[in-house]
């Protein structure tokens, strides 16, 4: 079938038509199409690859055998207008039509079958089965033909430019929707630096666990590429290959781990496998496993991004990765930053493998954790100076000798080995913990109750961070989780940034659990104080996060962490003057920051009354001009009705005058109840965060709009627990959906599904929380939506003012209010070039329970 650029179109829009910019016109597309909630979410991405190759048109009345992709029959119009102008055209149908070339027909209905599947297994997932296949609710039928318009209208030149970023733009707006298919998602950025670091410009390539073929879209098109992926996302991954011209390139449906090819002999293996999956190998996980298989079969060169935990491996990997130091296989080791993956904060590093590398017995490590720039809420790698630093020593950059590597137990952490040499100034000097600390044996529990070693209180001892047996509680332990101590002793606290606290016991046994770590401390060569205050210098804090970091604090050896220097002056006397002059200045720090809080509460309280007293006679004088028309209106009329017109000006009846004062008598009513600040609470409870959100989520499907919980995981993370009342915790959560309903989405939700915009049907709350690895670390409950931003509708500095908003102005400042009694805090923050859309965003911050 041959194109026909004669056949009739459907007129767009004059909005589209006056997009003179392709982008924004692209963007419309989107908009259009992802705002319909659509089921079969990826049908847009094939509808690009066709239009991008000039096959897609849209044909009146079709009776032909060609590649369909939708047919709206003028019976399922619900606008007149366009029912009408079809009817007088003779028009009864309008297809997308698609030419499928031969030699492709296979590919393409794979991966439409592999579309089918995916919008079939979301239609069933939904409590209401009886739904349109092509949306959550039957998408109005002419705005699919008009994103397929739009897409036809977009020139060659703008599709060669920008696939990429078409492609990935797409695949973020169709897995926002409720529907996220797993933890990770791979930046544009990240592909890239990888494709740089390959550089392979001919040859065979090996992509296990593919994914979307990111890789084989972005390298050169002259090697031949090989990939495999388990998942539906292989489909997805065809249709990359197809829309980058990757003629060379196959993807097949098939389990890497089990089915793997690099023993085939490829020149180069390439890949992000999936972070600590248990696989039935003897390395334990996809990960470990692809590691030690692509640096084993591979030709040439293999990489792969993996959580920083894998440079810390112990048992039989950790011989699998001495061997591949001492085969002199690693070439680079290059640490990535926290957040760069999407919905985890997994610290991930590329380990590069290279059998031809240029400087023998070395591997370069570099730490790339800086290399990045904030966009809204994701961040963007710098790639141009990740690759730049690869090139040269510095101080975030350096080749190691194997020696080196061999004395730190072959462990392959970058910022191990990029330690700055410890400056020692005049009159001190350096000395390691191993001689001024020792192991202190426990003993094993007796009772089956006593004094139990906690943080619980640690805030008021934070100044001198000495603890006394006297002031610990006594409770029940299980004694199979305890350990005993009746020494004085240095407690290094095992949790994110490994406090350090000293216990007087006087004799008495502390039960302590096992995170905690005791050491005797030689008191004749320096003082416990001292000691304590060194351990919070940035020197110091160096040197044990050279060993990364995980739940339960850095990975570190007791042999490790006794290697550790700290800085003493050479005259004893002068330990104790610099501890206390330490004490002395934590302390007044402490009755600083207690005055100005004082001093702050009071100015908010005299504020808030004077706030209060203003918004209540705003109301007031809202409503006595409606009192005084009602008035003189009966005043003037012996006979009146509801339909009765008050104000001839405006035609507004006493009905709507009436009503409108008893709106605003509702609203004084609810500024009355909550005149003053919250009396009552609730009494605090220990609450999990991730059972306490995802119950809650789950009791809002009645709602009529998503509300969808996500945590963003970490390899490693604490249990998040904090202790406040789940009925304000509730409050909180309630006051916020509320709000998002009535004024992020439209007014009038079952007629526009949820959205300002009567043609979206898209509107979302997400609520999120982050994998935290910090016992210090707090709770951050994020709830967002993609509806309007607050600022369209009040000013943000009055947001958590008392009595300011378009309703009773009450419901941010209780969120406000309720966190802070629990020791936390709120505040709201908007990403107005959120690429998701999700340009509203709160924040309730909450203490973690630390008992």
């Amino acid at each position: 079938m041959k194109l026909n650029p004669n056949l009739f179109c459907m007129k767009m829009t004059a909005e589209t038509m006056n997009m003179s910019n392709e982008t924004e016109r692209f963007n419309y597309a989107l908009d259009l199409f992802f705002g319909m909630n659509p089921a079969k979410r990826y049908w847009i991405l094939l509808a690009m690859y066709f239009a991008k190759n000039k096959k897609l048109q849209t044909i009146d009345n079709y009776e032909g055998n060609g590649f369909v992709m939708a047919t709206m029959s003028v019976d399922l119009i619900g606008q007149r207008n366009i029912v009408d102008e079809w009817n007088q055209k003779g028009v009864k149908s309008r297809s997308v039509v698609a030419v499928v070339d031969a030699d492709k027909k296979d590919i393409i209905d794979e991966i439409y079958y592999g579309f089918d599947v995916d919008a079939i297994n979301y239609l069933n997932s939904q409590p209401n089965k009886e739904l349109g296949f092509y949306g959550l609710r039957q998408m109005e039928p002419t705005y699919l033909v008009e994103v397929a318009e739009i897409l036809i209208g977009i020139s060659e030149e703008w599709y060669e430019k920008n696939t990429s970023w078409a492609f990935l733009s797409i695949l973020r707006r169709a897995r926002r929707n409720n529907r996220f298919d797993g933890p990770f998602y791979q930046p544009e950025e990240l592909t890239r630096l990888i494709v740089g670091l390959l550089d392979a410009q001919k040859g065979s390539v090996y992509n296990p666990y593919a994914g979307l073929c990111s890789f084989g879209a972005a390298m050169s098109s002259n090697c031949r590429y090989y990939a495999q992926e388990l998942s539906l996302d292989y489909v997805i991954g065809k249709l990359n290959l197809l829309l980058h011209n990757r003629t060379n390139a196959v993807c097949e449906k098939e389990d890497s781990q089990i089915k793997w090819k690099g023993a085939l002999g490829f020149d180069y293996i390439v890949s992000s496998p999936p972070f600590g999956v248990r696989c039935n190998s003897k390395y334990r996980t996809t990960d470990r496993d692809y590691l030690f298989r692509s640096a084993m079969d591979v030709r040439y060169k293999a990489i792969g991004v993996y959580p920083s935990s894998i440079c810390f491996d112990s048992g039989l990997s950790s011989n699998r990765v001495s061997k591949l130091v001492e085969n002199d296989y690693i070439e680079s080791v290059i640490l990535l930053a926290n957040n760069t993956f999407q919905h985890t904060g997994i610290e991930p590093v590329i380990i590069v493998v290279n059998k031809n590398k240029e400087h023998k017995n070395a591997i370069r490590f570099v730490d790339a954790s800086d290399c990045f720039e904030t966009a809204g809420r994701d961040i963007k790698l710098s790639v141009d100076s990740i690759l730049s630093l690869c090139k040269t020593d510095g101080d975030h950059s350096r080749l190691v000798h194997a020696s080196e590597i061999e004395s730190n137990n072959f462990k392959l952490y970058p910022k191990l080995y990029l330690k700055k040499e410890l400056e020692v100034p005049a009159g001190m000097k350096e000395v390691y913990l191993r001689e001024v600390l020792c192991s202190l044996p426990c003993k094993s529990p007796r009772d089956s109750q006593g004094r139990v070693f906690s943080l619980v209180n640690r805030d008021s001892i934070k100044a001198k961070g000495i603890i006394k047996a006297e002031d610990l509680e006594i409770r029940a332990v299980d004694n199979r989780n305890y350990r005993v101590v009746n020494e004085d002793c240095l407690i290094f606290v095992r949790g994110g940034q490994y406090t350090a606290k000293y216990l007087i016991t006087n004799g008495e046994d502390v039960y302590l659990r096992s995170m905690f770590r005791p050491f005797l401390v030689n008191t004749d060569i320096i003082e416990p104080s001292y000691l304590l205050s060194e351990f919070s210098k940035d020197y110091f804090s160096e040197q044990l996060y050279s060993y990364g970091s995980g739940f339960s604090g850095p990975r570190i050896s007791t042999d490790e962490l006794l290697n550790l220097k700290i800085l003493v002056p050479e005259i004893r006397e002068q330990q104790l003057k610099m501890s206390l002059d330490t004490i002395e200045k934590n302390l007044e720090t402490l009755e600083s920051q207690k005055e100005a809080e004082y001093k702050r509460k009071m100015e908010n309280f005299v504020l808030n009354q004077r706030q209060r007293k203003h918004a209540v006679a705003q109301v007031l004088n809202e409503i006595l001009p409606s009192m005084e028309n009602i008035e003189s209106f009966i005043l003037d009329n012996e006979t009146v009705s509801k339909d009765s017109v008050v104000s001839r000006r405006f035609g507004t009846t006493l009905q709507t005058y009436l009503a409108t004062v008893r709106k605003q008598l509702d609203k004084i009513a609810s500024m009355v109840d909550n005149f003053t600040s919250q009396e009552q609470y609730g009494k605090p409870e220990v609450i999990r965060v991730e059972d306490f959100l995802s119950e809650y989520c789950s009791s809002k499907k009645n709602l009529g709009i998503p509300v969808a919980y996500i945590h963003h995981y970490e390899e490693e993370e604490i249990e998040q627990e904090v202790k406040i009342s789940q009925k304000d915790l509730t409050q909180m959560l309630d006051n916020l959906i509320a709000n998002a309903v009535k004024y992020g989405a439209a007014d009038d939700i079952e007629q526009k599904y949820g959205s300002a915009d009567e043609k979206r049907r898209d509107f979302q709350i997400r609520i999120e929380t982050h994998a935290i690895h910090d016992y210090k670390d707090p709770v951050v409950i994020r709830v967002s939506n993609n509806g309007e931003a607050v600022s369209k509708s009040i000013s943000l500095d009055k947001l958590f003012t008392w009595g300011i908003g378009r309703g009773t102005g009450i419901g941010c400042w209780q969120v406000k209010e309720i966190a802070e009694h629990f020791g936390g805090s709120a505040s709201y923050e908007e990403f107005l070039n959120d690429p998701d859309g999700f340009v509203s965003e709160f924040r309730i911050v909450l203490p973690l329970d630390d008992d």
